[in-house]
Parts: C-alpha cells; structure tokens; sequence
C-alpha cells in the first residue's frame, strides 16, 4: 500500500514539467571539437574532451567524430526515497534553438528497484538559460525529452526510488 502511495505520488509529481531551478550564463557563443567549430551557447563545465553528440541536428542526433558511439553515465540511487542528482554525463550541443534531447534510463541487471527520473534541460530567457529539471516518468528504464535550445551542456539526471528500501543502479544517455 506504501509503495503504491510513492509510486502514485512520483508519477504526480514527475509527469508534468519540473519547475525551473536555476538561471545559468553562457561562459562563450561557440565551441571547437575535432577542428569543427559550433555556434552554441556553451554552458559552465561543458566539457568537449570526452565523447560530444549533436541534439536536433538534420540528420537526427548524431555523434561527433570523437564520440566513436554514445556515451553512457553509470547512476546509482539509494533505496532512501530521497532525491539523488547524477555526476555530469555526456557532453551534447544542441544543433539550433528548437533542439532537445531524448533521455534514456536503464537499470543494470543485477537492480531490482524503480526510480522516477528528470532529466535536465536548457530554456533560454533573454540573454541566459534557465536550467530545468523535465519529470521523464518512473520505472526501472525508460526515456523522455526536455527542451535543450542551442546549448553545449553536459546531460545529468536526478530522481528518486519508488521501491523504498531496494535503491537502483544503472546508466543514462
């Protein structure tokens, strides 16, 4: 019966946009990978020395010549039923200001638990961004959009486990 509470009250809270957190500044209007220059707003701690995917691009998402394949962030979320922020994950330059980004979620095979996910996000007013947290749903894997614009940011994930005390453990793209 608990458990179906939390899941319920997870799926209220996360089914809809999260509100806005944070009001970010670009630290540059452009960014070079693999001898490419890119027109983006480049968010702090962007981070082009690892793998760099296109969101929005015209012929889908695509990855740069760095990237090889895409990249995956292993997460761990404890059983607690306390919201949990991921580290920063793949670097993503969104192509032009109608991109987004789909996340995908997936537990490894030794987890048991479910967690409702948000994904974040980039939402530009005026001359910054505001940093959104989108509710992508609770299961043990799964996806959703957010709104990404054209930025160069890093993907990071936060949420919660609807199976209290069993934690979750996977990665996200």
């Amino acid at each position: 019966m608990l458990a179906t509470a939390v899941s319920l009250v997870g799926i209220a809270l996360l089914s809809s946009p999260a509100a806005a957190d944070d009001y970010v500044q670009p630290v540059n209007d452009s960014i070079t990978v693999d001898g490419v220059e890119y027109r983006a707003d480049v968010m702090p701690g962007f981070d082009p020395s690892s793998g760099v995917q296109i969101a929005g691009s015209p012929t889908q998402t695509r990855a740069t010549a760095r990237s090889g394949s895409f990249c995956r962030t292993g997460w761990v979320v404890p059983g607690t039923g306390t919201k949990y922020t991921s580290v920063q994950g793949c670097s993503v330059i969104g192509w032009d200001a109608k991109a987004k980004w789909t996340y995908d979620w997936a537990a490894n095979f030794n987890s048991s638990g479910r967690i409702c996910a948000e994904g974040k996000g980039f939402v530009k007013s005026g001359t910054r961004y505001v940093q959104t947290w989108r509710g992508l749903g609770c299961n043990s894997s799964g996806s959703g959009t957010v709104p990404w614009g054209n930025v160069a940011g890093n993907l990071q994930m936060r949420g919660y486990v609807t199976s209290v005390p069993i934690g979750w453990a996977g990665d996200f793209g």
